[in-house]
């Protein structure tokens, strides 16, 4: 949607009561504060109204949602559950060169959209997450801390060391395609933020890109 308006309060909120007490022609009025600090007695609930947007079609955890059809932007929000999932289709061709040379690295960049960040600040971290064909979090991969080029934003971006990852996942000369990365937020953030994020592929510059060194001998 165009406009999107997200309420939240900080939990020093409190419910006043204003009430009067009449004794023969005087009104006397009291207020009764009540604070919400306790935590047994509170309630909270995000939901989240993705309809008419490009994520409509998203319902379920473990149903794919290609970029392809959501005009070749992803997003990540915390609290809401929103994540954006990395696969490596080609990288399997990399196995030709197993008795050849290694990978002496492997680089992952995302850069943010541009338009974006001038809306909204884009998180100093996300985290890489391990992840099968139901998009469960297995375990962390790795923190990516944003790089800010303070003029013109050009090239503001995350970068992941995923070397340890691309030469396990080559190991066996097979790359299980089941196999994917998830980006999204560490554990304190996914559940007690709203720190959003945006990508995109559209423009070619700053599309997401897997950079791989080989080693060859």
């Amino acid at each position: 949607p165009a406009k999107i308006t997200i309420f939240f309060f900080w939990c020093n909120l409190r419910i006043s009561i204003y009430y009067y007490h009449q004794t023969g022609d005087i009104d006397d009025q009291y207020t009764l504060k009540l604070p919400l600090t306790n935590d047994d007695l509170q309630f909270n609930q995000i939901v989240c109204d993705r309809t008419n947007s490009v994520l409509a079609t998203l319902t379920t955890q473990n149903a794919a949602l290609p970029s392809s059809q959501t005009n070749d932007i992803t997003f990540l929000q915390a609290s809401s559950g929103l994540m954006t999932r990395i696969d490596f289709p080609t990288i399997g061709g990399l196995t030709e060169f197993q008795n050849s040379g290694v990978v002496y690295k492997a680089e992952l960049i995302m850069h943010p959209t541009l338009n974006s960040m001038e809306i909204i600040e884009p998180p100093d971290t996300i985290v890489l997450y391990d992840s099968d064909k139901t998009n469960r979090m297995i375990s962390s991969v790795q923190s990516g801390i944003l790089s800010i080029e303070q003029e013109f934003n050009e090239n503001t971006q995350y970068s992941f060391d995923i070397t340890s990852f691309i030469r396990y996942e080559l190991s066996d000369n097979y790359y299980d395609t089941e196999h994917g990365l998830l980006t999204g937020f560490n554990n304190n953030d996914f559940w007690t933020t709203l720190k959003r994020v945006k990508f995109s592929a559209s423009n070619q510059e700053y599309k997401p890109q897997l950079r791989i060194y080989l080693l060859l001998y």
